[in-house]
């Protein structure tokens, strides 16, 4: 059923689809879904959904919830909640230069030793969850990067496709709700970094919640517009902390990051 759903919201959003035993195929983007029920715990669903396509052939996966009073509607947030944190980003990653749906595109540099490597990193638009109100929203769309650029760079070491999604919840209660996943498995110091930002949080009715979805993939350096500059900057940087390793923090020291526009 759940990937009859899929298909049904695809198709309202102008996209042919094949749809069968629970795998959707998403025709003009060549990008194939297996979509999979794990379980349902009180008014929530949760799903494991799979994806294949010629640039991963080796696929990725992530967890997804929906919520509901029945499973219909439980099967329908959970599509679109999926369709509005994280097909955007994928649907930039697969056609760049197509209306990017609110993706923010940024360029990296990192160096391990004397090698350099480009990225490019595309931040997908933050859902947000209230009483209320459920919204799209670009406004703090860097904030979870920053607070997890460090973090990133013990995972950049070895060029390759990396997907990063991003969960917080807060209660009026003071309960905070936080998970961060890298490439579908949970990932630790990330989440920590998070549960310490949401404590800190101030939200002003009974709860909060915000989901994004970000994508890091290597690209050639002379592929990059401002290549020359960040070329230099991090080659500075990295010579700058060479000079003075007791400054140069353990998780850093392997990889030096550089992010126009931060």
């Amino acid at each position: 059923m759940i990937a009859t759903i899929f298909q049904e919201e695809f198709q309202n959003m102008g996209f042919a689809t094949e749809v069968g035993d629970d795998r959707l195929t998403i025709i003009p983007l060549g990008l194939a879904l297996h979509l999979e029920h794990l379980y349902t715990e009180d008014y929530t669903s949760c799903f494991k959904i799979s994806a294949q396509h010629l640039l991963f052939p080796e696929g990725r996966h992530e967890l997804l919830f929906g919520g509901g009073h029945n499973e219909r509607d439980r099967y329908v947030d959970a599509a679109r909640r999926w369709l509005n944190v994280d097909f955007p980003v994928l649907h930039a990653y697969l056609c760049p230069g197509d209306n990017d749906g609110g993706v923010q595109r940024a360029e990296i540099v990192t160096q391990t030793g004397d090698v350099q490597t480009g990225w490019n990193l595309l931040l997908g638009p933050v859902l947000i969850m209230e009483e209320g109100s459920t919204r799209v929203e670009n406004k703090e769309i860097w904030e979870f990067y920053k607070l997890l650029a460090n973090e990133m760079t013990t995972v950049m070491d070895t060029p390759g496709l990396l997907w990063v999604k991003c969960f917080t919840g807060k209660f009026s209660t003071g309960m905070v709700d936080v998970s961060c996943r890298l490439n579908g498995e949970h990932w630790e110091s990330a989440v920590q970094e998070l549960h310490q930002y949401t404590q800190e949080t101030q939200i002003s009715g009974s709860f909060q919640m915000l989901h994004q979805f970000m994508l890091l993939y290597p690209r050639p350096l002379n592929e990059l517009s401002s290549r020359d500059e960040l070329s230099r900057r991090v080659s500075d940087e990295h010579r700058k902390h060479e000079q003075k390793p007791d400054k140069w923090s353990a998780a850093v020291n392997a990889v030096t990051r550089l992010l126009r526009g931060l």
